[in-house]
């Protein structure tokens, strides 16, 4: 996991699904990419092995290890104006971050 991890870091995710990455948050070091301004921000948090996405729709993806089993955790929050619009986005990006990982990493269902 920490080598996929490496990889994210080195060359970041850019679009889930349909949507623009418009930043990503390192924990690690605290540092936050501004990915339309093309600029980087030291940002004072607690330091911890996660990556946070922020989408051009204001949807969020969250990635980090687990502390107990070899797979990644993933966490996800989107923004609509009914419930029904929100379950749908949902499983968009939660397919769109599937997918991605599995073509990128060769690897199926590791979180």
């Amino acid at each position: 996991m920490q080598d996929i991890l490496r990889c994210l870091r080195k060359e970041p995710i850019t679009y889930i699904s349909d949507l623009k990455v418009y930043s990503m948050k390192d924990y690690s070091i605290g540092c936050n990419y501004d990915y339309e301004l093309g600029t980087t921000v030291d940002i004072d948090v607690l330091k911890s092995d996660m990556l946070f996405y922020t989408l051009e729709d204001g949807s969020f993806l969250c990635i980090r290890p687990s502390g107990t089993e070899p797979k990644l955790k993933v966490y996800f929050g989107v923004r609509e104006d009914n419930e029904n619009k929100a379950e749908y986005k949902l499983d968009k990006l939660a397919s769109g971050v599937h997918l991605y990982m599995d073509k990128r990493f060769k690897c199926d269902r590791i979180f």
